[in-house]
């Protein structure tokens, strides 16, 4: 019996047509994809600053029940002295070699302190300063020193804001102006720079603040207030 080799052939339309059906599926594909992507890395966020919250609890326990998270980015995090405001002394906060929440949250290179919807050059200034860690807190870093939890206001916008609300904002994602080269490098970008940050609470609940990224900028921060008493649902006066 004689074996019929039947060849398939495709004709040039043909294979036209199925690469523009693949062409229109990815284009559809694609941003949903992005868009998932980005809100498991915000899930891992919001989780990051739950754990760093938790860290400060333990922390406050054994210090007299005081907490520490100033702004200027994420160097509070590995901070090693602190300043008595009563003597204006610097003290260590242990040995005078380690970082201030690392007994708690982990070592330099610990994820923890990093937001995974964030990029930046790895040869940044911000990496170099603040060693990838991108969580910055709002009190003064001239304030350099723990203090009660209800004690807490934030000073980064000038004034001392939200002194007597029940929820504070303590820590949210690093931000800067996006065209800030020589801290973050090129390209860079936070949550896909759509003016979203996630905000940790001083009650513990973590919140998705919205700030236009015209204004994240430290020198635009007198302009933060509204958008964070929206975000918490408390007044800052």
């Amino acid at each position: 019996m004689r074996n019929i080799n039947h060849t398939v052939k495709f004709t040039l339309i043909e294979l036209l047509v199925v690469i523009s059906i693949i062409g229109i599926l990815t284009s559809i594909l694609l941003p949903s994809i992005q868009k998932a992507r980005m809100k498991g890395m915000s899930a891992v966020c919001k989780n990051n600053l739950k754990q760093l919250y938790v860290s400060q609890l333990v922390y406050s326990d054994d210090n007299d029940g005081r907490v520490f998270a100033t702004e200027y980015g994420s160097e509070w995090t590995m901070v090693r002295t602190w300043r008595d405001l009563n003597t204006g002394d610097w003290k260590d906060f242990y040995d005078g070699n380690t970082g201030f929440l690392e007994p708690y949250a982990g070592e330099e290179d610990s994820k923890i302190y990093r937001c995974p919807a964030s990029s930046y050059d790895l040869d940044s200034r911000f990496v170099n300063a603040h060693k990838g860690r991108s969580y910055s807190g709002f009190t003064s870093r001239n304030w350099r020193h723990p203090y009660r939890l209800e004690q807490m206001h934030v000073v980064r916008t000038g004034t001392a804001d939200f002194r007597d609300a029940s929820r504070k904002p303590f820590f949210w994602d690093y931000n800067a102006p996006l065209d800030d080269d020589w801290w973050m490098g090129s390209g860079f970008e936070i949550h896909g720079n759509s003016g979203s940050l996630n905000l940790c609470v001083t009650d513990g609940s973590v919140v998705t603040a919205f700030l236009p990224t015209a204004n994240w900028s430290r020198l635009a921060s007198g302009v933060w207030i509204p958008y964070l008493e929206k975000a918490i649902g408390e007044s800052a006066y």
